[in-house]
């Protein structure tokens, strides 16, 4: 109102990655900030003032470096979850892997490590550790490859990590790929895919013999179609910096036949085929000449589907169910006659490798390490000092959580065990069990108290009542600030009445709009007392009355409002059974 403004970030830094401008440092001036800070020997005074009026020269806004992605970040992601393209590559031509698109993490890029959040856990995460060229959470530093003329180069590159790019394929055909890696330890592995279809296959990169010894790697005959589309470069092992990649026109599709390209398991009757071209239809029926094997014994091909959206990707099913444990391998007999959309035919392949995907059960009773989840948000993992050692999970927030796949081998109440740390904080979890539609169950809320150390380790228990058979276990973090290395499960009663409780409660409608009723003509025991709760186990609403064994409750759903609710029944016998209740307008 009084015509003032004001800023809330720098807009202009000395060589900084997180303004939107950043100055070039000038000669001469580095040497007076050491001074300064007590590690250099003085410079003159002429060289003082040199270097002074140099960096007033460039502090001018037409000597500034622009920093797109850093205005991107604070004005238009905190509305928008699409990405905007850093740079559009046109292909053939060169493609540098640190010009992926603009926008949040997990959309436009996935990094292991993107944040730090030392004000709330006091420790500081190196979450950008080239703090090079860009502001996002990819690790990107200086290059020393003389035939990098971009200057930067992806780096501490981790598995599971990927970057999307904009790019537009002037001439569909045959290409080949040349790809500038470095490596002081080998291991890493990649692939890129186009628009969510696999190009490549692994890529298992050289050991080249220093982060900065550059070699070309080179991947031949990939097939790429003309138009625009996002291609994503995924990182399946860590262990090398990646540099430009630069994409030649080789010739038509036509000069090669339709391949082998990938194939990973969908579920435990499922497996995603992708083929170098798409196939013609329509497909013979199954098994089209496609063969699959669990540890080397055929098993049935009940069907062959072509992806409506990815037509260079075939749905391999059968009636066999494989496991976590099994190796599974894919065969192709050229007689069955498939031929690409080119014309061109399908060439057969024999026992190709099958990555198997399908997640590792956790065996419940039993302990299951915290850094064993399946998926997570906001947690990362660190050494512990804990007895056993290994790692914990860390950094946690209201809102992280972290997915386990469990087998439970019997149903019944169990004793859970969590062995935690915290320097001061009272931290705090829900248990949730999460249901074929992605809803989650709260089994037990449970806090922790402080242990005065980050690495003093304490047991707090709770109980939880857990069904047989295979399940998606999750721990919802309510409270920070604390470490967790594992819970233990300690089976305490196989008593099922909870069980038949269940069976006997009808909730309906549900959905609900304007109201919903609980009814049993005959429960195992009288009810004694209803609660609703939200998702994270927070008591909204509760009465207590001796409903008796036949009973008809209506629930308040103008105390609700929308949404999923979980409602609790306590019965005299002490026993407990959740009803889930979806509340629409």
């Amino acid at each position: 109102s009084e015509g003032l403004g004001w800023a809330w970030w720098p807009l202009k830094k000395v060589e900084s990655i997180s303004c939107p401008l950043s100055v070039p440092k000038p000669a001469g001036y580095q040497q007076l900030l050491d001074y300064w800070g007590g590690s250099g020997p003085a410079p003159t005074a002429a060289e003082a003032k040199d270097a002074l009026m140099a960096l007033a020269e460039n502090l001018k806004t037409e000597h500034c470096v622009f920093q797109p992605d850093v205005i991107d970040a604070m004005f238009r992601q905190v509305y928008d979850s699409t990405t905007v393209p850093y740079r559009t590559f046109h292909l053939p031509g060169p493609l540098q892997p640190t010009d992926f698109d603009m926008g949040l993490v997990g959309i436009a890029y996935y990094d292991t490590d993107v944040a730090n959040y030392h004000v709330s856990t006091g420790n500081y995460t190196a979450w950008n550790q080239g703090w090079a060229y860009r502001n996002d959470g990819v690790d990107i530093e200086k290059t020393g490859d003389p035939l990098n003329d971009h200057g930067y180069h992806l780096a501490w590159t981790e598995e599971g990590e990927w970057m999307q790019y904009d790019v537009v394929v002037d001439q569909g055909g045959l290409y080949d790929i040349d790809i500038r890696v470095a490596s002081a330890t080998g291991g890493g592995v990649i692939h890129l895919e186009a628009d969510g279809t696999d190009l490549t296959g692994f890529r298992y990169l050289p050991n080249t013999g220093g982060w900065q010894l550059w070699q070309t790697y080179t991947i031949s005959n990939v097939v790429l179609d003309a138009g625009p589309q996002k291609l994503r470069l995924y990182i399946d092992g860590a262990g090398n910096n990646i540099g430009p990649m630069e994409f030649s026109y080789q010739g038509p599709a036509t000069s090669v036949n339709a391949r082998f390209v990938s194939a990973v398991t969908h579920d435990e009757h499922t497996i995603r085929l992708t083929l170098s071209k798409a196939l013609a239809a329509p497909l013979p029926p199954a098994p089209a000449g496609f063969s699959l094997y669990d540890d080397g014994v055929a098993v049935p091909v009940t069907g062959v589907v072509q992806d409506a959206d990815h037509p260079r990707v075939l749905w391999l099913t059968t009636s066999h169910a494989f496991t976590f444990e099994d190796e599974i391998n894919v065969s192709y007999d050229d007689a069955a006659g498939l031929v690409a959309t080119d014309g061109t035919p399908l060439s057969g392949f024999l026992f190709r490798i099958v990555t198997n995907t399908l997640p590792v059960l956790l065996e419940i009773p039993g302990r299951i390490e915290a850094e064993a989840f399946f998926r997570q948000s906001g947690i990362q993992t660190e050494p512990t000092t804990d007895a056993g050692g290994g790692l914990n999970i860390g950094f946690l927030d209201p809102g992280d959580y972290a997915d386990y796949y469990v087998r439970v081998a019997e149903a019944g109440l169990y004793r859970v065990d969590y062995r935690t740390a915290s320097e001061s904080a009272t931290g705090g979890l829900a248990l949730q069990l999460i249901d074929d539609e992605a809803d989650p169950q709260v089994l037990h809320t449970v806090t922790f108290a402080p242990t005065g150390g980050w690495q003093t380790w304490a047991t707090t228990s709770a109980e939880a009542l857990l069904p047989q058979g295979i399940h998606r276990l999750r721990i919802f973090i309510t409270q920070p600030s604390y470490n967790l290395n594992w819970m233990d499960f300690t089976l305490l009663s196989t008593d099922t009445r909870e069980a038949r409780a269940a069976d006997a409660i009808h909730l309906y409608p549900n959905p609900a709009t304007t109201a919903a009723w609980l009814e049993a003509e005959d429960a195992p025991a009288a009810l004694v007392r209803l609660s609703v709760h939200d998702l994270l186990g927070r008591q909204v609403w509760q009465q207590g009355a001796p409903f008796g064994k036949r009973f008809r409750v209506e629930l308040p759903l103008h105390r609700l409002g929308t949404g999923t609710w979980l409602v609790r029944l306590y019965f005299a016998d002490g026993t407990t059974t959740i009803k889930k209740l979806v509340v629409m307008e």
